[in-house]
């Protein structure tokens, strides 16, 4: 089984706010891909794990197949591959930046509506 994911977390990786990453959540739920549960430590927060259809659906729409990736990666020489993930561990933590931040102010605009 995987590690579960924090629905807020999920959120904040997605760039959008806790509620509207729940709206979402309920839906793809009903369809039985997703399980959702309260975190045993924090009753608070809410746990998201992949059923086996939901990593089924996952696998099957991945842009980054597992092997697709492992073929591009053994036509670089060793040097070239470390510059390459070196690369996307750049682009990745860049990217994790600017969701988080997409979804703070989504949610600080959201509140001061209120």
């Amino acid at each position: 089984m995987k590690t579960p994911i924090k629905l807020y977390d999920l959120a904040m990786h997605m760039g959008v706010t806790p509620s509207t990453m729940s709206i979402s959540i309920d839906r793809i739920m009903k369809l039985g891909y997703v399980k959702k549960e309260k975190d045993q430590k924090d009753a608070r927060r809410t746990n998201l794990t992949l059923t086996y259809e939901g990593n089924v659906v996952k696998q099957s729409r991945s842009v980054l197949d597992s092997d697709r990736v492992e073929n591009l990666l053994n036509q670089l020489t060793l040097p070239e591959r470390e510059q390459a993930i070196g690369g996307l561990r750049l682009l990745a933590a860049a990217a994790q930046k600017e969701m988080t931040s997409k979804s703070l102010n989504k949610t600080w605009t959201n509140r001061n509506k209120k």
